[in-house]
């Protein structure tokens, strides 16, 4: 079981080196209840980083995902989502006119790729296989890796040649330098070690080639808001949490050139799916005496508040999601 007390000495940031402290106390795991774990996180300052500490063990993290868990569903019959209210409609209405983060499609990744027409894809952490089909069929060569046997058995019968494995621990049928580009899309904070998996990213991308990584972004206002009751953080299954500046800088510490920061998911933080998940977070944690109630006290009404605050923000503080796009400018040894 992870620790629960805050008494554990505390780890060393991966960034800075320095020690990180306390943020947060998660009080379970909102998808599984009835497991009787609880989580602490820690924060860098200096780093704009945070981990889930104590580490779980591999095997703990593969039990964190048996549940019904979004890659393991066939998307074949897509769900309806649910219509806003009537006072859910006008704010989501002004908050999709306030969206103008990018979406990462076959066609944004085409503008960064360095050679003509269509190239090599690469995706680590597929999860279903949803994006990769898309680029494939926008004439795309791509395969992908995933670890989880269930999205795994989804993304191959979409037809998709899937590899097991991690970033840490990629498959051997792999070869460095292989591929124009190289994704990561919700990945790194599922990550045991987010330094080894940027770098594994980049060594198998080819010599200017691209490597796009996206991941949750901590420095939001509704994660400042809602706390432990933000769904991005979703801890265990995340290990991780990232700001612009974090992300950042492990993607230079990979000697990766950065070319472009970008941003994702406004309108979805007001939209009826997400205000139903914090919701159920909110109920799960609500029968925890351990749990501050202003963490899990954020509720429906206060969407009008986190969009006032944020219309006009700046897109670090307004995107739920990040997204570094670097160029590999050196070549490894292994590569050479």
């Amino acid at each position: 079981m992870l620790a629960q007390a805050q008494s554990v000495a505390a780890p060393l940031c991966p960034i800075t080196g320095d020690e990180m402290r306390f943020w947060l106390h998660v009080p379970c795991d909102w998808r599984r209840p009835q497991v009787a774990e609880s989580y602490n996180v820690y924060w860098s300052d200096a780093a704009h980083y945070g981990q889930l500490f104590p580490r779980p063990s591999r095997s703990e993290v593969a039990s964190y995902y048996d549940i019904e868990y979004y890659t393991h569903a066939d998307e074949s019959q897509p769900r309806v989502p649910r219509k806003a209210g009537f006072f859910g409609r006008p704010r989501e209405h002004l908050a999709w006119r306030r969206d103008v983060g990018t979406d990462l499609t076959a066609a944004a990744l085409s503008k960064w790729l360095p050679v003509s027409g269509q190239g090599s894809v690469l995706e680590i952490g597929c999860g279903d296989g949803k994006l990769l089909s898309e680029m494939i069929a926008s004439g795309w060569v791509g395969v992908g890796v995933e670890p989880d046997s269930q999205a795994r058995k989804v993304a191959i019968a979409r037809g998709l040649e899937i590899h097991n494995g991690t970033a840490e621990d990629p498959p051997p049928a792999l070869t460095t330098g292989q591929f124009d580009s190289v994704v990561m899309q919700h990945v790194l904070e599922h990550c045991l070690d987010p330094l080894q998996a940027i770098r594994t990213a980049a060594s198998f991308t080819k010599l200017n080639g691209i490597v796009i990584v996206e991941t949750p972004n901590n420095t939001a206002t509704s994660c400042r808001i809602s706390g432990a009751t933000w769904p991005w953080l979703d801890v265990p299954r995340h290990l991780n949490f990232f700001t612009p500046k974090s992300l950042s800088a492990m993607c230079q510490m990979a000697d990766l050139e950065i070319i472009s920061i970008e941003y994702t998911g406004y309108i979805r933080q007001f939209q009826t799916t997400w205000i139903e998940m914090q919701q159920s977070i909110i109920d799960a944690f609500s029968n925890r005496p351990e749990l501050s109630a202003s963490l899990w006290s954020y509720r429906h009404h206060s969407q009008w508040n986190l969009l006032i605050q944020t219309m006009f923000s700046r897109p670090e503080l307004k995107y739920d999601s990040v997204r570094i796009v670097a160029r590999r400018t050196t070549a490894s040894e292994s590569s050479t």
